[in-house]
């Protein structure tokens, strides 16, 4: 999970954590960040379009979350779904 005080820093920290292929790497960040982020990971880091689908960006899982606390909720939860994944369990929906 990449969060650091800086986007062009998370966006670098991310683009070179891709190329080890972990169990989960996600992204915070607003659309034009993310947006930025994908125009970089390709154009200034040359990362093929599966390293790049690989990364969860927005991070987290979908639950409309606003608060601090319910943006590590869906974190949480997306590390969780990654980690089970990895175990042969899936998804119940």
């Amino acid at each position: 999970v990449v969060t650091t005080y800086e986007h062009k820093l998370d966006i670098e920290i991310t683009a070179v954590a891709a190329r080890t292929c972990p169990l989960y790497i996600g992204l915070i960040g607003s659309k034009g960040k993310l947006a930025l982020a994908r125009k970089r990971f390709t154009e200034d880091f040359g990362l093929t379009d599966e390293l790049i689908n690989r990364i969860d960006m927005p991070i987290g899982v979908a639950i409309a979350a606003e608060t601090p606390d319910e943006i590590a909720l869906a974190i949480l939860a997306s590390l969780i779904d990654a980690r089970n994944r990895s175990h042969g369990l899936k998804s119940k929906k």
